[in-house]
């Protein structure tokens, strides 16, 4: 008897910790072992990220193989879609967001129901400012995705500092959250002194770019990258080659500056990219640094 009632509170926790509302924090973990060093992601960085939190988070992630262990973890999950502009120009957008369902119907529901939560990446960086079109067509597919298809959407944005079309991005707040990717690398937080009140400047600011849009605060989320990235010209996001004491020292000031720049939502981003090739123990170290940070 005693047994049997040990046994059912440990399952009444258990159910506790998956009903709750977690925070809006996701973590988007592709897993790909077998992938290539540069773009890995294996057990052990996703178990790091998939921690036991106060309140639970979300992984966004490619299939819902791994439900079990992030319900078990008083987490949930979401949907990460990679390819949201692959249908421009050959489809329209209400059959863009049909395939975006049939998507999630085929690769969420064998263990359970289809999450709620999709993250869709991204809006083109070089579509939006120029093309009309392709900004009528993102309005229509995540009016279809809310609207008929009842997600809860967010759609990343690469633009830290947007400065015009601001009916197109009202349209798209009004059915999804916009995703603000604003990236400050390792080598660049440190060339600032390791400079927390820095980093939150240029959060606020980039946040103040969407408002001044006419894009609700509520309606804002912010992404980071952590990617292992080389110190490259072209790599201004992610590590960018520092020491791994000041990438460790960076993701610790940067997550403090997050947290008081106050968004509705944060997602972190890449950490699937090693291009510096270090070993899997050095990775998981890592996020288990962002890991036991206050977000968002």
């Amino acid at each position: 008897m005693r047994q049997n009632i040990i046994i059912l509170a440990v399952l009444c926790i258990a159910c506790s910790l998956s009903n709750a509302n977690p925070v809006n924090r996701f973590d988007v973990v592709t897993l790909c072992c077998d992938c290539p060093i540069e773009s890995h992601l294996c057990e052990p960085q996703f178990e790091a990220l998939n921690y036991v939190g106060a309140q639970g988070h979300y992984l966004a992630m490619g299939s819902d193989a791994h439900r079990a262990q992030v319900v078990a973890n008083g987490n949930q999950l979401a949907i990460y879609y990679d390819v949201f502009n692959a249908g421009y120009g050959t489809i329209t957008a209400g059959e863009e967001a049909a395939a975006i369902e049939h998507y999630a119907q085929t690769r969420f529901t064998a263990t359970g129901p289809r999450p709620d939560w999709l993250i869709l990446n991204e809006i083109s960086a070089s579509q939006w400012p120029t093309n009309a079109a392709y900004r009528k067509w993102a309005v229509a597919v995540v009016a279809a995705l809310k609207e008929k298809y009842h997600f809860s959407i967010v759609l990343c944005a690469p633009f830290q500092r947007p400065g015009a079309h601001s009916d197109d991005w009202q349209a798209i707040a009004a059915s999804a959250t916009i995703g603000d990717e604003c990236y400050l690398s390792g080598k660049t937080i440190r060339d600032h002194g390791f400079s927390t009140r820095w980093c939150e400047t240029q959060y606020r600011v980039s946040k103040k770019k969407y408002m001044d849009l006419g894009v609700p605060a509520n309606r804002l989320f912010v992404l980071e990258d952590f990617a292992n990235t080389e110190d490259a010209p072209d790599r201004g996001w992610g590590r960018q080659g520092v020491s791994p004491q000041d990438w460790d020292k960076s993701i610790a000031v940067r997550n403090a500056a997050l947290h008081s720049a106050d968004f509705a939502g944060f997602i972190s981003y890449g950490w699937s990219q090693d291009r510096m090739k270090v070993p899997d123990e050095e990775l998981v170290h890592f996020e288990k640094t962002y890991s036991a940070q206050v977000l968002p």
